[in-house]
């Protein structure tokens, strides 16, 4: 059988468009309607609908019908038979065996769940869970059903609040790691004549007392579990680390600090939490930098911006009472410390802003005392034997790089200048010549022989100084060069610094 093309079909005869009538003649050929209702809309009739006031209580009623019908079809579900397992008073011997087949993972819980035995509660609980190892899933089971069970008879009560009982689980799990935080101890100062070894044994020094911490240390695993699964309240718990944080010791602050940041996601969904944690984080690391290392703190600028935080965080704890236990009679020794340390600071800081200049002892040598003292150049010494040797000390001291400041030269210009002012009043007042010729003269002697000034080493210090000479009238530069070139100096006529130079190639 001949199908021809696809999608060609041709003329064949007796087609309706073939007929000639009139109607087609005049008007073309059109094909009947398949559909009577061809051109029909329904819009109007559903914009209508959905503009009622009964459209909305006709779907409510349509989904009524479908969740009834839903739940018609569905297949029913038996009742629980699940129940708590009950608590039953059992000996030692028995409470043992029956925590040593938790601790077993090849015992199932079906078999312990008929009942659970009565008996520890609290810190000796949690004792008894880490005593036996036992794994962390199977100890949360355990202390699910201990706290339904410890619930059952309150919930019949008007005043039973869901929520107490993960309160008071989290005080119970909170101060239990206190009493482990306790144990780490700062050493107090020790007695005169024994080592600090001797008189300050600490839980982690020894390895079998860290052996125990470490395994009572386990408890960081429960409370995982514990804040994951809500069985602690998560409020009492984050305000215990903070100020757990604000309180603890140095010692203590590497244990709080990590518990902190695995729980910082809750503490930062919380600013009330936020804000003291932060502060509590900076206060202990300005505690540990300022006893490892004080000097860090000398800095006129950051204490210029922080003096007061400074204070606040280094002097806490001060002025209270030292108790009587190991742990508060550390913290009030490290106390003291901060606050010496912060003694010290502080006297530097004023010092290097010259708000408070430190009383210094009189300087040891004998140039020292030449220069503190400012009597041995009074006015009538100028004419004694022994005042170009006091000139020379003076000089040597302010330009030597064996003594240290930049305060010299502009000391011993201040000296000097002093001294001038008196030795010509009382010059004036007896019609005797005046020192400005004496001094220019001996500081001649001293720039032109001195072993100090002849230094190359010293060259911007002799400079420097010798330039303040110069701007407060005590040197004459114009007489130096004059007593140079009676000298017959060289190098100081322009001719002959041109004839020295070198000359430029091509020249």
């Amino acid at each position: 059988m001949i199908l021809g093309y696809h999608g060609f079909h041709p003329p064949r005869t007796g087609q309706d468009e073939d007929i000639l009538s009139e109607n087609n003649v005049k008007n073309g050929f059109t094909l009947n309607q398949q559909v009577l209702a061809e051109t029909f809309s329904a819009n109007t009739m559903i914009n209508g609908d959905l503009s009622s006031e009964t459209t909305f209580s006709k779907l409510e009623t349509l989904m009524n019908e479908i969740f009834i019908r839903k739940a018609e079809n569905l297949p029913s579900i038996p009742p629980a038979t699940f129940r708590i397992p009950a608590r039953v008073t059992l000996n030692d011997a028995k409470r043992q065996s029956w925590f040593a087949d938790l601790a077993n993972p090849d015992v199932p819980l079906y078999r312990l769940g008929k009942s659970v035995p009565h008996g520890a509660k609290g810190h000796d609980l949690l004792d008894l869970l880490q005593a036996k190892n036992i794994a962390i899933p199977r100890a949360v089971w355990f202390l699910r059903v201990f706290g339904a069970n410890e619930t059952a008879g309150l919930r019949n009560k008007p005043t039973y609040n869901p929520m107490q009982y993960s309160t008071d689980w989290a005080n119970v799990v909170t101060s239990y790691m206190k009493k482990q935080l306790a144990d780490i101890a700062l050493p107090s100062a020790p007695r005169p004549g024994l080592n600090i070894k001797q008189t300050f044994k600490g839980v982690l020094s020894d390895g079998d007392s860290r052996e125990r911490w470490l395994i009572r240390g386990n408890s960081l695993k429960l409370l995982r579990s514990f804040y994951s699964e809500g069985l602690v309240d998560k409020r009492i718990f984050l305000v215990w680390v903070v100020q757990q944080i604000m309180t603890c010791n140095l010692a203590q602050t590497g244990f709080i600090t990590r518990l902190a940041d695995e729980y910082l996601d809750g503490l930062l969904a919380c600013r009330p939490l936020a804000r003291p944690l932060l502060q509590a984080c900076l206060a202990k690391l300005i505690e540990r930098l300022c006893v490892a290392l004080p000097d860090s703190f000398v800095s006129p600028r950051m204490w210029k911006t922080y003096n007061l935080l400074l204070a606040e965080i280094l002097n806490q704890n001060v002025t209270g009472q030292c108790g009587n236990s190991p742990v508060e009679r550390n913290t009030h020794e490290v106390s003291q410390v901060l606050s010496r340390y912060f003694v010290d600071i502080k006297k530097r800081n004023e010092a290097l802003l010259f708000q408070s200049l430190p009383v210094q002892d009189p300087v040891p040598a004998h140039l020292g005392s030449a220069v503190s003292d400012i009597k041995f150049f009074t006015p009538s010494t100028y004419s004694d034997a022994g005042f170009s040797d006091k000139l020379d000390m003076l000089l040597t001291w302010s330009v030597t790089p064996l003594q240290f400041g930049d305060h010299r030269p502009f000391a011993a210009v201040t000296i000097i200048r002093n001294w001038r002012m008196d030795a010509a009043d009382r010059a004036t007042r007896r019609h005797a010549s005046l020192p400005d010729e004496f001094l220019q003269d001996r500081l001649f002697d001293w720039l032109d022989s001195s072993d100090a000034a002849g230094d190359p080493e010293n060259i911007r210090a002799v400079s420097l100084l010798f330039g303040k000479l110069v701007k407060n009238d005590l040197f004459s530069y114009a007489s130096y060069v004059q007593r140079l070139i009676a000298r017959g100096e060289t190098g100081l006529s322009t001719s002959e610094v041109r004839s020295n130079a070198p000359k430029c190639p091509g020249k």
